[in-house]
């Protein structure tokens, strides 16, 4: 009577410790599952679509759209779990004429394009917080290695952050932590954009 007594104290504890284990997996997979939703401007971002799908969709980003479009963006960032892209409304492009812009939206730009794109990209999530604490333990700035293999510098004055490019491009940081399918995307004023030879 005691062995049995005991086995089914044993087979309650197992049967406890399988519940809590399956309980506790599905909340982290329902947490995984999560879409989270938050205004940029008017548009909602959702964070199960991909970057290149949601920028699709809304109008102030059709110059960087078109980009992705001709670089192949989904492409481009296939081999990497997560990205952080830092991206551009259609007001923070230079101004181009007709023949300059139809020479810089080109294939024949393709390569340029993806270098160009590749430096606004770093691999990882990196939300605003790690920017900021990046910046604090660099004593005011902070370099992020990119997918193209160079270093984007941010830096804080004031209360603002920019992006300093290699070629002293100078780039605040608007809005922050939009999700993505693969990571974040944070809105800035301007990207670094020579146009072709």
């Amino acid at each position: 009577m005691y062995i049995t007594k005991i086995k089914y104290i044993l087979f309650a504890v197992a049967l406890l410790l399988v519940s809590t284990t399956m309980v506790a997996q599905n909340k982290y997979a329902d947490s995984n599952n999560t879409v989270v939703k938050k205004l940029l401007d008017k548009d909602t971002i959702y964070s199960n679509n991909t970057l290149k799908e949601t920028i699709s969709k809304i109008p102030s980003f059709l110059l960087l759209n078109k980009i992705y479009t001709i670089i192949g963006f989904d492409s481009l960032v296939k081999n990497e779990e997560m990205v952080t892209v830092f991206v551009t409304k259609d007001s923070g492009f230079p101004e181009m004429d007709k023949e300059e812009r139809e020479d810089f939206f080109s294939e024949d730009n393709k390569a340029n394009l993806v270098e160009i794109s590749s430096y606004y990209i770093i691999p990882g999530r990196v939300d605003e917080h790690a920017i900021l604490k990046a910046i604090e333990r660099g004593n005011g700035s902070a370099n992020f290695r990119t997918l193209n293999g160079k270093n984007l510098r941010v830096k804080k004055e004031g209360e603002t952050v920019y992006l300093l490019t290699g070629n002293g491009a100078k780039n605040k940081l608007l809005q922050t932590n939009f999700r993505h399918s693969k990571g974040f995307f944070h809105v800035t004023s301007g990207m670094a954009l020579p146009t072709p030879q």
